[in-house]
């Protein structure tokens, strides 16, 4: 008999979802420059707009149990990036569930993602002789490039990172964070968290 090969299925994959914001609402922000004095914009007024859009779209997309509710921005900042800067390093955000950026202003620009090395988990009673560590992954880096009004949302746990602005003008974008509120019913068991953000 012949080795016959069956097929193969894709294991948690990860997925990096875009939307087109409404230019009405960016072109609101960035009529007026002295917005962009502000670092921490949640709940700013004059981000509030956006904040309800991203967590509309991510209603959308949104992984869904049977103990969570609604997800909601948790914390979100504005990212302005000079002319020549090489922007942050990669990273990740581990004190989220989701992230999200949107692009406000800019030209030429993208997001890096990379996948990170795994390590394997040691949930035996016995310590580990040695650490294993897959430092060669078989995923390139992917690079998504993006324009003004787009909204990218990807798990927290990713890293990422923009690249160079290499344009004469600044490159202005919204991080946001976001978690699900959690709730607890009569039935849960005990060591479920609830959570009200």
């Amino acid at each position: 008999m012949k080795t016959e090969y069956k097929g193969f299925k894709a294991l948690f994959p990860t997925r990096i979802h875009k939307f087109q914001i409404d230019k009405a609402l960016i072109k609101d922000i960035t009529a007026k420059p002295k917005h962009f004095e502000y670092f921490n914009v949640k709940n700013e007024p004059a981000f509030m707009d956006l904040q309800q859009e991203v967590e509309r779209c991510m209603f959308d997309i949104r992984p869904v149990s049977t103990c969570t509710d609604q997800w909601k921005v948790v914390t979100a900042w504005l990212n302005n990036q000079p002319p020549n800067e090489e922007g942050f390093i990669w990273h990740n955000h581990v004190d989220s569930f989701y992230s999200a950026v949107l692009y406000l202003k800019g030209s030429n620009m993208s997001l890096d993602l990379r996948d990170e090395p795994k390590e394997a988990i040691n949930t035996g009673p016995a310590k580990r002789d040695f650490e294993i560590v897959v430092r060669h992954t078989w995923n390139e880096d992917v690079n998504i490039e993006v324009e003004i009004g787009d909204l990218l949302f990807f798990p927290s746990y990713c890293l990422h990172k923009p690249h160079k602005n290499e344009t004469q003008e600044n490159r202005i974008s919204i991080a946001f964070n976001l978690m699900p509120s959690r709730y607890n019913t009569d039935n849960r068991f005990p060591w479920c968290m609830d959570y009200q953000p």
